[in-house]
């Protein structure tokens, strides 16, 4: 999802939401390249940044957003006690 003209300098931002791989297709590398095909459509769209919404409880796919060089806003970094984790950004 993009969000036009609440960017800064023109640029707009951009969310991804609900990515995963069904369970008989992991450890294959799809949720890797899912997850770099859409940086990389979202980013010649033009955006500025890319944030993603995951639960606290998630482990694969925050390890996955980390291991790409997603980083919490400083912000957000703090112990998640509720069912959603903060947004991921690169």
């Amino acid at each position: 999802m993009t969000y036009d003209n609440c960017g800064r300098d023109a640029w707009d931002e951009a969310t991804i939401f609900h990515m995963g791989v069904l369970p008989g297709h992991r450890g294959r590398g799809l949720g890797r390249a899912l997850l770099r095909q859409a940086t990389r459509t979202l980013l010649a769209h033009g955006v500025w940044r890319i944030s993603c919404d995951s639960a606290a409880n998630n482990a694969p796919m925050i390890h996955l957003f980390e291991s790409e060089q997603w980083l919490r806003p400083a912000h957000e970094r703090q112990v998640w006690d509720g069912s959603d984790a903060p947004p991921l950004e690169v």
